[in-house]
């Protein structure tokens, strides 16, 4: 792990420290909203469109070949690729700290 001081990416060890202190808290919080707000809005906008969609609009979608278990089958896979989505970020992220 970088020593603190060592900037990566546009921001601080130091800084990031920060962000559990009272004093810079603020600051530092707002130097790194600046810099991932794309990333906060997409997981925003995310988030809107799968509680408009599921389960409401979901549970209408009917299938021939599946009845009434294409409802179940779309929540499904739907939980089963955002579960995968969050175990891969989790180890991204472990390798980037380790």
């Amino acid at each position: 792990m970088p020593t603190p001081g060592c900037i990566n990416n546009e921001i601080t060890y130091q800084s990031f420290n920060c962000l559990f202190n009272s004093t810079g808290g603020l600051a530092a919080r707002r130097a790194v909203a600046k810099l991932i707000w794309p990333y906060m809005l997409s997981i925003g906008i995310a988030y809107f469109v799968t509680l408009c969609l599921f389960p409401g609009i979901e549970s209408d979608v009917l299938s021939c070949a599946l009845g009434g278990w294409m409802p179940v089958i779309l929540m499904a896979i739907f939980n089963a690729t955002d579960f995968c989505g969050k175990v891969h970020i989790f180890y991204q992220l472990n390798k980037i700290m380790a």
